[in-house]
């Protein structure tokens, strides 16, 4: 009875698995993939004996809704939405340029789209852990403000600013597996790179305090700010597999 029990045991469990990776499969879901967190100290140490240490701590949250289907048992083409919280803190110490202590505190939220593509890698049938490869690129747009604090030998200042034309995008490429907890469902563990290009106008107002008789004053500059960056990103995810009725 085990000799005829267990093989057809197996042969439900394949047919099940490879119903939700053939042709006209349904797949959605969502990445955590740009969760990061890193902390940075730079020391300067000038020539008349002067120093600058500038501290980061930087924190990102990334959310990626994806919807795809597969066009064949091996490839998914499809769509997906990122939604981007970072948070910067800095602390600066200086005797150069007039400047001894300062706090700034940045926070941005955009949000972006773009297509992506994924290939499962299998034989004839597949298991029930399936490595992939995917690449995949995203527009965006955004706003955020930032705020800070301090004081130089003769004055005490605040700065508040606001960020806006936030304009972004990004492409990357990855190597990962999804193990499937359930018939339907899939987990998800990926390494990649990702380079990004952002874009930025920001209006910052700094009023200042003077030490020496109490006389308040203000500025205000306006500048855009480009910025490039080189990311190695971990993830995770969980998605869903909904077979076509066809299958």
């Amino acid at each position: 009875m085990k000799k005829v029990i267990l093989p057809a045991v197996f042969c439900i469990i394949s047919s099940g698995l490879f119903a939700q990776v053939s042709k006209g499969t349904l797949f959605m879901g969502s990445t955590i993939g740009a969760a990061n967190y890193n902390s940075v100290t730079n020391d300067h140490d000038y020539i008349d004996s002067g120093f600058r240490k500038t501290t980061n701590n930087n924190f990102g949250i990334g959310l990626s809704p994806q919807l795809g289907v597969f066009v064949n048992n091996h490839l998914i083409v499809g769509g997906s939405i990122g939604l981007n919280f970072e948070h910067n803190k800095q602390n600066i110490q200086s005797t150069e340029r007039n400047l001894d202590n300062q706090d700034t505190k940045k926070s941005t939220f955009t949000i972006n789209a773009g297509p992506f593509a994924r290939y499962y890698f299998f034989n004839t049938s597949p298991g029930s852990t399936l490595f992939f490869t995917q690449v995949d690129a995203r527009v965006g747009t955004g706003s955020g403000n930032s705020s800070g604090n301090g004081d130089n030998t003769t004055n005490t200042f605040t700065t508040s600013a606001k960020i806006t034309k936030i304009f972004n995008w990004n492409a990357g490429a990855s190597i990962g597996m999804t193990h499937f907890i359930q018939k339907s469902v899939g987990l998800d563990v990926f390494a990649g790179y990702n380079y990004e290009h952002n874009k930025s106008h920001n209006t910052a107002t700094t009023n200042y305090t003077s030490k020496s008789d109490g006389e308040n004053s203000a500025r205000t500059v306006e500048y855009d700010l480009a910025t490039h960056s080189n990311n190695i990103v971990l993830g995770a995810g969980f998605h869903w597999f909904f077979a076509s009725h066809k299958s």
